[in-house]
C-alpha cells in the first residue's frame, strides 16, 4: 500500500507489481493501520490477510525473505 502523497517512486516500480496508491477519498492506510514500510498482503478478492513490515523484518536476511514469500504465496491460493 502506497501512501497518498508518496506517488512520485511509482513509475520506477515493475509494472507488473501490483500495488495499492492510497487516496485522501479511500484513506485505506489509515483503516488498515498501516506503519511505514508496511507490505500489507490481500489475498484474490482484495481481503487483507497479513502485514510484513519491512523495517522489522530486513529482506537482506533470507530467512526474511523466505517468510514474506510464504505469506505472498498463500495469499495468492484460491
Amino acid at each position: 500500500m502506497n501512501l497518498t502523497g508518496l506517488e512520485g517512486g511509482l513509475p520506477e516500480m515493475p509494472a507488473d507489481l501490483p500495488v495499492l496508491q492510497d487516496t485522501a477519498d479511500v484513506n485505506v492506510w489509515a483503516k488498515w493501520g498501516g506503519q511505514w514500510r508496511d507490505v500489507v498482503i490481500v489475498d484474490r478478492k482484495g481481503q487483507k490477510t497479513a502485514v510484513y513490515n519491512l523495517s522489522e523484518h530486513d529482506l537482506g536476511d533470507p530467512a526474511n525473505r523466505d517468510a514474506l514469500k510464504v505469506l505472498l504465496v498463500e495469499a495468492s491460493k484460491p
